[in-house]
């Protein structure tokens, strides 16, 4: 998953600034094949149109809520106080916006108009602009004092687990589970890993997992563990970075 630094509401913003990756025909006959036999004729050919487009935010907010709605890391920041799905889609939110009010990276897939996964990364080098100070507030005063603890907790075990070189982090990497299988995971990573390398900073990609199953998959794509934590019981947290 990988949330770090976050924003106001969602409800606060109508339309997010994606970065639109489309599927289409053209390019390698090895990933269009691909693509025709796992997602039902979409293809995974990777292509800019309308970068950073306007998209309004329940296309993009919806699509990580139902990715991550029984991910270990909400689970345990947002506990079992109130509504569950209400206060993920605040925490996921804050997230979100984070990378809108910093300029990070947004990308999404998309099968027809629908958002079928979605990345959202920090670049390197930047620091975060003080606004997000009165929004990071804004989001703890609706998840409470005992979520806010939690999460720093996790922030506190989490930190330390990023690769010391300049590096884009992805922050958080969807897909629901309707889309899941069709290799959109690694189709996001690699349109970060192709934006890592025309960034005259950044020296490859990073990202962390609390969930098991999910590490021999990045140790497939070529990341490599450079730290591993215990949060709490039965939560772990691992850190990977593969270069450009």
């Amino acid at each position: 998953m990988t949330a770090t630094a976050g924003g106001d509401g969602a409800s606060d913003r109508s339309h997010w600034p994606v970065r639109r990756i489309t599927l289409q025909e053209e390019g390698d006959p090895a990933v269009a094949r691909r693509a025709k036999s796992s997602a039902g004729g979409a293809h995974l050919r990777m292509t800019d149109r309308q970068p950073h487009a306007g998209v309004p935010a329940d296309d993009v907010l919806g699509p990580l809520c139902e990715a991550f709605a029984d991910y270990p890391v909400m689970r345990y920041v947002l506990g079992a106080e109130g509504d569950y799905r209400e206060r993920l889609r605040t925490l996921v939110g804050f997230f979100l916006t984070a990378r809108v009010v910093r300029k990070d990276p947004i990308l999404a897939t998309y099968d027809g108009d629908e958002v079928s996964g979605v990345a959202i990364c920090t670049l390197p080098g930047l620091p975060g602009p003080p606004d997000l100070d009165e929004a990071r507030e804004w989001t703890w005063a609706r998840l409470g004092s005992d979520a806010r603890a939690r999460y720093d907790q996790w922030i506190h075990i989490w930190g330390p687990l990023n690769a010391a070189e300049p590096n884009f982090h992805v922050n958080m990497l969807g897909v629901p589970p309707r889309y899941q299988g069709r290799g959109l995971g690694r189709t996001l990573l690699e349109r970060v890993h192709a934006m890592s390398r025309e960034h005259p900073d950044s020296r490859g990609v990073s990202l962390t997992t609390e969930s098991a199953g999910n590490v021999p998959f990045y140790e497939r794509l070529g990341y490599r563990i450079v730290g591993h934590g215990r949060i709490g019981p039965g939560l772990e947290s691992w850190g990977f970075f593969r270069p450009d």
